[in-house]
């Protein structure tokens, strides 16, 4: 079971410019990165794609682009980033995992057969950069207990 979160300042300004964008309604995309030891390092985090729909209680990813960005991101890496989880937006301060959130985590663990992946929710209500620690959780569906589990994050610039 993953234990932490580690952001890299990278995808931690990818989310927050991304974020920014979509102000009054939810956005999201792809996080990819590595797993090591009991942590996932989650290296870079995708925007929606040109083809993504927004709305005030809704996003719906761009799946060509999904699939462009892991592609890309793991040649740049050589094999070692790949699809670690996704992140989206809620219209609140401090999000929490939806319903649909839930099922969509859990029917992605079970599909996934290379480790855990995660879910980061960020609220865009009065959002800024400042403000991300307050405003962002992450989550994973634990197998062995059948639930969904928050994950503390660290940002590499904190380590």
């Amino acid at each position: 079971m993953i234990q932490r979160i580690i952001v890299s300042k990278a995808a931690k300004d990818a989310l927050v410019y991304e974020t920014g964008k979509f102000k009054y309604a939810e956005t999201g995309g792809i996080l990819c990165g590595h797993y090591k030891s009991d942590a996932i390092i989650i290296t870079s985090a995708s925007g929606p794609g040109p083809n993504a729909l927004h709305s005030i209680d809704q996003f719906i990813m761009d799946k060509d682009w999904m699939y462009t960005f892991i592609d890309r991101e793991y040649e740049i890496s050589k094999g070692l980033n790949i699809y670690v989880g996704e992140w989206h937006t809620h219209p609140e301060t401090t999000p929490r995992p939806s319903i649909v959130d839930a099922k969509s985590i859990y029917e992605r663990t079970l599909e996934w057969e290379y480790g855990d992946i995660v879910f980061i929710i960020i609220g865009f209500i009065d959002f800024s950069e400042i403000k991300i620690k307050d405003q962002i959780v992450a989550v994973c569906y634990e197998k062995e207990s059948d639930s969904i589990c928050e994950i503390p994050i660290q940002f590499q610039e904190d380590q």
